[in-house]
């Protein structure tokens, strides 16, 4: 019996307790910044020098090269850079018959990376070439870029010419080019 009177002023003492919890008070503050601005991040590039390409009288076998390119990020994130090719009018089809390479270089052209080793151009028309990676904010990329007509060319391409357009395409670092091919690509 004595057991059962323990119990019950425990169950009792408990009850009274859970009670007089739930109904204790109890400080509190809340403090309030007013004013929060959030604004997305840039993703800029300009071209300072060395385009548009002029390479005149090529011939088959012999290395042409351009003048430095200048690229310049002038938005306010680290980017990625790549370059693709667009045909726009000319009486030449080069894609199977020149090479190329794209070099990055210091501003006085000394050799820094290959990012493009020797391909036929139809890569810049079909595929966008990585040219640069993590480029902070600010800072300029110089590039050479290098072309050669196959020693196999045909008679056929004599007096023929090209005009293209070089996209020179930005993205935050860290995320791909396009996925639509220079050639069709539209800024």
């Amino acid at each position: 019996m004595t057991k059962r009177i323990i119990l019950s002023l425990a169950m009792i003492a408990l009850t009274i307790a859970g009670v007089t919890s739930a109904t204790v008070a109890y400080f509190s503050d809340t403090a309030i910044s007013t004013g929060n601005t959030f604004t997305m991040g840039t993703v800029e590039v300009e071209h300072i020098d060395g385009l548009p390409f002029l390479f005149e009288n090529m011939i088959p076998g012999e290395q042409k090269e351009s003048e430095i390119i200048i690229v310049e990020n002038t938005g306010s994130m680290p980017i990625d850079l790549y370059v693709g090719q667009k045909a726009t009018s000319g009486t030449g089809d080069f894609k199977d018959v020149v090479d190329y390479a794209i070099n990055e270089v210091l501003g006085n052209g000394t050799f820094v990376k290959t990012w493009i080793n020797w391909q036929h151009v139809s890569f810049l028309f079909s595929t966008w070439n990585k040219v640069g990676e993590n480029i902070p904010t600010g800072e300029f990329r110089y590039y050479k870029v290098y072309v050669k007509p196959l020693d196999t060319m045909e008679n056929e391409h004599q007096g023929d010419s090209a005009i293209t357009d070089v996209f020179i395409h930005a993205v935050q670092a860290g995320y791909s080019a396009p996925s639509t091919e220079p050639w069709i690509y539209t800024p």
